[in-house]
């Protein structure tokens, strides 16, 4: 829809920055109350994403990047089942006294300006929880305070984004012990071990529905917590899944249908990475405001109230190791069941794709030999 649109980003030197956003005017509109939000996932690009989003001028954010405000279940009918639930989980949005309504959701953003609210916590997409037989997660929450909101998606080739996990989570925990191969190997077995709920991730839209796809998620998850692997659990507890959470479809899946009246976009990681503000200034701007205009900004390095950005850490990983191709054979099933649903989903008409799925690149055959069985 976007291609083939001139783009003009003005720089000064080496400072960037945006003063007005083509798209506001001076009155609240229902469009500057419905949040836009960074759902998922970590290691994807979603800080800088949400960097480039909070200098362009064109949103409202909060005093930190992740609020993680819709993690909490705060809705009054869901805090009963919790008892440990407490308004001191709020610190991220103080002002908050009650969680029952969107106007409580929208304290998390103190300014008064007519942007919509840019919420850019990735650690939605993991929260989906199974109690009572009832699927709860951040896209329940939101569906109920904010349905006509739109989310930004970034899915990066899950391999990297499984080798970019363990490093970031190993190291900042200090579980050094815990190699990546045995690591994947762990929640391979894990995954072997309950084919039934894994094979459930490989049905296409005509065989499963976004429930059952979210249910086996979440039990597979809950059950690994819950229960670890304990041939490594020594070494490699069961928390974080670095594979587990680079399965993206039952995640996306429940978010889409959960929030049927809301706007999707899914972002290409490695197509946003060859020009973050290009990207953001071409297609995702002209997405939230439903413009077929592209933006014309200035981003500058230096605002008034700048969030505290988390994630700075870069990892590097030797692509030629074997264990890149064990995770690019485990992968390859996941993904292709992952762009046919994209290609259901894109048919539903509040979900739009970019680049083309075609073009995404995540196919390794050039690289590894997948002849070993499919470890599922």
């Amino acid at each position: 829809m976007f291609f083939g649109i001139t783009l003009c980003l003005l720089g000064v030197g080496s400072t960037y920055g945006l003063n007005v956003c083509p798209y506001l005017n001076k009155s609240i509109s229902s469009t500057s109350n419905a949040p836009v939000l960074i759902p998922g996932f970590e290691k994807s690009g979603t800080t800088e994403l949400f960097n480039v989003l909070n200098s362009s001028g064109c949103f409202n954010t909060g005093i930190k990047k992740e609020l993680k405000f819709l993690n909490r279940f705060c809705v009054p009918q869901r805090m009963k089942l919790s008892k440990k639930t407490t308004f001191s989980y709020f610190r991220h949005c103080p002002k908050v006294k009650e969680c029952s309504k969107h106007s409580d959701y929208l304290k998390c953003w103190p300014d008064a300006s007519v942007a919509p609210p840019l919420d850019g916590t990735p650690a939605y997409s993991h929260t989906i929880l199974l109690k009572h037989n009832k699927l709860v997660s951040a896209a329940t929450e939101l569906q109920y305070l904010s349905p006509s909101s739109s989310s930004i998606w970034l899915l990066r080739n899950p391999v990297e984004r499984t080798v970019s996990s363990y490093y970031f989570f190993t190291n900042r925990n200090g579980n050094l012990k815990c190699t990546l191969e045995r690591k994947v190997q762990q929640e391979i077995e894990y995954l072997q071990g309950n084919h039934f709920l894994t094979q459930v991730l490989l049905k296409p839209p005509k065989e499963t529905t976004a429930k059952s796809m979210a249910i086996a998620w979440a039990r597979l998850r809950k059950n690994f917590r819950s229960y670890g692997y304990k041939k490594y659990s020594k070494y490699c507890p069961a928390t974080p899944e670095i594979i587990i959470g680079s399965l993206y479809l039952p995640m996306i899946a429940h978010w889409v249908s959960s929030l049927n009246r809301g706007r999707h976009m899914f972002l290409s990681s490695e197509f946003f990475f060859t020009d973050p503000k290009y990207i953001a200034a071409g297609y995702v701007v002209p997405f939230v405001f439903q413009s077929e205009k592209t933006a014309t900004f200035l981003i500058t390095e230096s605002t008034n109230t700048k969030p505290s950005i988390s994630n700075n850490g870069k990892y590097n990983h030797n692509e030629k190791d074997e264990i890149n191709c064990v995770l690019h054979c485990f992968f390859s099933p996941f993904s292709a069941n992952l762009f046919l649903w994209l290609a259901f989903l894109q048919g539903l008409g509040n979900v739009e794709v970019f680049p083309s799925i075609s073009e995404f690149g995540w196919n390794t055959a050039r690289v590894c030999n997948c002849t070993l069985p499919i470890p599922v």
